[in-house]
């Protein structure tokens, strides 16, 4: 049991003090109120000043007297039973709670009188006029223009409210892993009342007040919704991880990462991040689930992970039908051990159908409450079939997954093959893996000396090829990418069938490292210079953190060329990718394309000549949600051109066939939500561009 209370109390200066001593008679002594220095307001000063305020624009002089006193208390009392009977472990309970607030308050415990200039406006006091008269002077007179006392009626409150709960709870433990625990709870929530009535409540279609549990009115105004919840409560928890099964130390990092990633598609709704995100969250997942089981993977060869995709990829296929064969207790054995107890528990259940329809029929139409529960329960109109029908499939489908990905979880998925790539090692000599990386070294060094003195020293080029320096630093971008990758799976194929790393191969392998961080940086410095020309896109975007990745990439290869680990690669591959990933949903692609572009067309100073200084609206405006507020901000900065220009855009790829109320919580995005916030701001200035031509709107979420 529990009793908590407290109060607040305040009250005028001028309470209890007895106007008897003005002057006044003494029947005010007769009034059922407590006494009170009475209220004096004299019009004509613009300000107030009273004895415990002075504000501005009001006109009492003297005589605050308000008084209040709240008092909130709430009893509870709980009682619960527990009983342990073999694998059972019942409880029941019931919980009352009672809520109290009391409340006085006097807006005006006195008598008040007001002054103003009608008594003294001259010549004729019965004639109004606005040049005469003094507030002061009809105070000075005595003669107020009105008087009466203030207070509200009934000044005294006092509000109940209750709360009943029953409930029964059964925990079973079916196996040393699997616990059930099912029961059911009721709530119900009486109608708050006050003492000797019930509450009121203002209608604003007829402009009355209705007072519950006056003349015909019934003490809960007849309003009978939500007072009472059934609640049934079913839980399992099945203990996945095998006995002993400890996560790998190499392992700890998949499960944040996991996180992180199951996190992102609700940060971006750029198709491009969403479509690495996803898969990557799933995978990490499934890494996650099998770490969990206690099987290494981090330290894993690559093969070996490749071997151990496709065996956990089949579980999780298989999905729900390899789910039954987690749980062997509770087939044949289980029946075999308690002497069919799970058939006869089928069997009564069956049995007892038909006595649960009589029943509830009797109950429903004995009890008001019960029936209109079982109605609110089976009420068919409040579901709808084709949203239902989806989210069973959708349910069905990721019950299905996550059928295999428990089974993962309680068996693992471990491989007895051992790594294949090892037994590569000797197929090719020491001298034809030196020879090999030393011709290609040749070459890749010949390109980069080209590559110094004519991209990164400026030497002419239009002696050398036909053009412009300009036009020649812009060009084989993608070429050089497709290089860089092309040497890495080089390297790292020798680096697998070499019989032996002598000193002049790992000389080699590192030269042709060096030669190709060389080749990188060069095809990052013709990105530059291309987007300096021709502003940013997506797709350049994801290009230059694709140049970041193979970059970070290119040093992690020299390191684990000079320590001979190069069958770790493709492990730093794919963590320098997932890395790569989070920094690029963190910039988010969109906002930072429409911001750089946006920059160049504001201040333009920093661009090459030739450059191009046009505004692509159209373009900007189908970035998405995600640019939306980088649009909206620089839209004041721009000319009145421009303004138009990304005005009209915006209004045909951001607002039209858009609803601005806030979306449901499954389809939430933050780029989703500062988009909305941003669009709402200029929406009636943005519905004022013409729609562009040619480019329908597009209904967004």
């Amino acid at each position: 049991s529990s009793y908590v209370e407290y109060q607040l109390h305040r009250h005028g200066a001028s309470i209890d003090w007895d106007p008897v001593q003005l002057g006044f008679n003494p029947i005010v002594r007769q009034i059922p109120l407590r006494p009170c220095f009475p209220s004096i307001t004299v019009g004509g000063f613009g300000f107030t000043a009273s004895v415990n305020e002075i504000n501005v624009a009001g006109a009492t002089l003297i005589g605050a007297c308000g008084l209040l006193r709240d008092v909130y208390n709430t009893f509870s009392n709980s009682a619960n039973l527990s009983k342990n009977r073999g694998k059972h472990t019942m409880k029941f309970g019931g919980n009352f709670a009672v809520s109290n607030l009391h409340t006085l308050r006097n807006l005006q415990a006195g008598h008040s009188y007001n002054f103003n200039a009608g008594f003294t406006q001259g010549p004729d006091p019965l004639v109004a006029s606005t040049a005469a008269g003094v507030g002061f002077a009809s105070f000075l007179l005595g003669l107020p223009q009105d008087s009466g006392k203030i207070f509200q009626f009934p000044d005294e409150y006092q509000t109940r409210t209750k709360y009943f709960a029953v409930y029964v709870r059964d925990r079973w433990q079916a196996t040393p892993k699997l616990t059930v625990s099912y029961g059911v709870r009721f709530d119900y929530y009486p109608f708050p009342t006050h003492v000797g009535r019930g509450l009121e409540y203002y209608i604003p279609a007829t402009g009355n007040m209705v007072i519950c549990g006056i003349a015909s009115s019934p003490v809960d105004c007849g309003i009978t919704r939500d007072r009472y919840h059934l609640v049934p409560r079913l839980g399992v928890a099945y203990r996945l991880r095998p006995n002993r099964a400890r996560i790998d130390r190499l392992d700890r990092w998949i499960a944040p990462a996991a996180v992180i990633f199951a996190f992102l598609p609700a940060l971006r709704v750029d198709l491009m991040l969403l479509l690495y995100d996803i898969p990557a969250a799933f995978v990490l997942v499934t890494m996650a689930v099998v770490s969990f089981a206690g099987v290494p993977l981090t330290r894993r060869a690559a093969d070996l992970l490749v071997i151990l995709g496709v065996v956990v990829v089949g579980r999780i296929v298989a999905g729900g039908a390899l789910l039954l064969a987690a749980f062997p207790d509770l087939g044949r054995p289980l029946a075999r051990r308690t002497g069919g107890r799970i058939a006869s528990v089928g069997i009564g259940i069956a049995l007892a159908f038909p006595f649960l329809l009589v029943f509830a029929f009797l109950f429903a139409s004995a009890d008001a409450v019960f029936s209109s529960a079982i109605t609110n329960l089976f009420d068919l109109r409040n579901w709808s079939i084709g949203e239902l029908i989806g989210r069973v499939l959708v349910a069905a489908t990721f019950a299905w997954v996550a059928g295999g990905l428990f089974l993962l979880a309680g068996r693992g998925a471990d491989t007895t093959m051992s790594p294949l790539l090892p037994r590569l090692r000797g197929l090719l000599s020491s001298t034809a893996g030196a020879t090999t990386l030393l011709a290609v070294d040749a070459l890749f060094v010949f390109f980069v000396g080209l590559q110094i003195a004519y991209l990164f020293g400026g030497i002419d080029t239009l002696n050398a090829t036909g053009l412009s320096y300009s036009s020649y630093a812009r060009r084989g971008f993608f070429e050089l990418i497709a290089v860089a990758i092309l040497a890495g799976g080089l390297l790292f194929a020798v680096e697998l069938v070499v019989a032996k790393r002598t000193r002049l191969y790992v000389a080699a392998a590192l030269t042709l490292t060096l030669a190709t961080l060389v080749i990188v940086v060069s095809a990052a410095y013709r990105m530059q210079l291309y987007q300096l020309a021709y502003g940013w896109t997506e797709q350049r975007f994801y290009a230059l953190a694709g140049i970041a990745w193979l970059g970070a990439g290119g040093a992690c290869a020299a390191v684990l060329v000079w320590r001979d680990a190069m069958r770790w690669l493709p492990h730093a591959a794919a963590l320098l990718g997932l890395a790569v990933a989070i920094a690029v949903n963190l910039m988010g692609p969109s906002a930072f394309v429409a911001r750089r572009n946006l920059e160049r067309v504001v201040d333009p100073s920093g661009l090459p000549a030739d450059a191009s200084r046009d505004l692509d609206a159209r373009y900007l405006a189908s970035l998405g949600d995600g640019a939306v507020p980088t649009l909206v901000e620089f839209l004041p900065r721009l000319g009145a051109s421009d303004r138009a220009a990304l005005g009209s855009a915006l209004r045909t790829f951001a607002l039209a066939g858009r609803d601005l109320d806030p979306g449901s919580l499954q389809g939430f995005s933050v780029d989703r939500e500062r988009a909305r916030q941003a669009l709402i701001g200029v929406a009636d200035e943005l519905r004022g561009y013409p729609l562009l031509s040619g480019a329908p709107s597009r209904p967004r979420p």
